[in-house]
Parts: structure tokens; C-alpha cells; sequence
């Protein structure tokens, strides 16, 4: 199982950089890709069910976040993308306090570990901004952007809407099979989590 995973990554890796390299936006894309791995293996998240629809789901968030970053960050100021940079750490860090360590296919977390992981995604937040707001500051604007949508989708990733919308698209390249027990127990899970905050 563990040989699998690590050749599944390196397949993974070579594809998004092949492809990142093709499209001349490798730097944001290694931005995008160590905020968002980084965060979402403390913090967890939606998860497609099969290695193939991970891997595209995987290689077009990565790679829209790069073009976007690349394409779009001359229309932000520096000083608009500091407080975007606010708002995507106050949002991340809701959606972490609300639904994180999200479930995870095949992962089972006992109550400590639980609680440690949730600690630990909270805590990646702030050198996340640190780390953000001195690209930001030193003009490499585009490259900040990119760890923002990247935060911020596996931020969304974590929560009730976010389940639902994996689990939308793995039936949808699935046939429209039922449902995957995972995504009926970890989005009602999430949505479980939300209603209670609500009360």
C-alpha cells in the first residue's frame, strides 16, 4: 500500500510540473502546491474516491490556481492583497475551528489526536500569513495570490458545501453510481458540526 501511494505522488508531481512548466507558471504552482499539501495534511478534507479522479480533481486546482495567480495578481494592490490575505486567514481559520481534522478516507483519529491536529492546522495559519504578507511586501504579488486560493481551497474543502461538491463531481465521473459511504458520512458529518454551531 505504501509503494502505491509514493508512486501515485511521484506520478502526480512529474504531471503537475510537466504541465505547470508548459504553461510557464511553475513557481505559483510550487507555492500552491506546498501551502495546499501542507495545510491539508494537518487539516484533512474532501477527498475523491479513486486515484485517477483525485489526481485530475488535484492537477486542475493546482494548475487554474497558478494561471489565476499568474494572470490576474497585477489587478490587486499590494495593499488589497494583504487584506485579502486577512480575510483568507480569518475564513480558513473558522473552517478549521468549525470541521478540521476533517474525516479522511481510510484515516481514523482517536479524540487526543483529534485535538492535536486541529491545534496544528490552526497553528500552520499564522506563518502561512507571515509567509504571505512578505511576498506580498517584497512584489512577488502573484506568488502570495497563489498561496491564497490555495489555502483557501482546501479551506472550502473542509466544509458541508465542499464535501457535497466532491462528491458531485466523483459520481458524476463515475456514472452516477450511489452514493460513496465516505462522502454520506463525512459530509453529514460537516453538516452535523454546522448545526450544532448554529444552535
Amino acid at each position: 500500500m505504501a509503494w502505491e501511494i509514493i508512486i501515485g505522488s511521484l506520478i502526480k508531481g512529474m504531471l503537475l510540473f510537466a504541465l505547470a512548466w508548459a504553461l510557464d507558471i511553475v513557481i505559483p504552482v510550487v507555492v500552491a502546491l506546498l501551502v495546499g499539501s501542507g495545510f491539508r495534511s494537518l487539516a484533512g478534507g474532501a477527498h475523491s474516491t479513486a486515484y485517477v479522479r483525485c489526481l485530475v480533481l488535484s492537477l486542475a486546482i493546482y494548475l487554474l490556481t497558478g494561471w489565476t495567480a499568474t494572470t490576474y495578481a497585477f489587478l490587486i494592490s499590494p495593499d488589497q492583497l494583504v487584506n485579502l490575505l486577512f480575510i483568507g486567514f480569518l475564513f480558513c481559520f473558522l473552517t478549521v475551528w468549525w470541521w478540521a481534522p476533517g474525516p479522511v478516507p481510510g484515516k481514523e483519529l482517536t479524540s487526543s489526536k483529534h485535538k492535536l491536529f486541529k491545534v496544528l492546522s490552526l497553528l500552520y495559519l499564522f506563518p502561512w500569513l507571515g509567509a504571505m504578507i512578505y511576498l506580498a511586501g517584497q512584489g512577488h504579488s502573484s506568488l502570495a495570490l497563489a498561496g491564497l486560493l490555495a489555502l483557501l481551497a482546501q479551506g472550502f474543502g473542509l466544509t458541508p458545501m465542499g464535501y457535497r461538491l466532491i462528491k458531485r463531481y466523483d459520481l458524476l465521473l463515475m456514472g452516477n453510481y450511489p452514493e460513496n459511504k465516505y462522502f454520506h458520512h463525512s459530509a453529514g458529518a460537516a453538516s452535523a458540526a454546522w448545526r450544532s454551531i448554529q444552535k
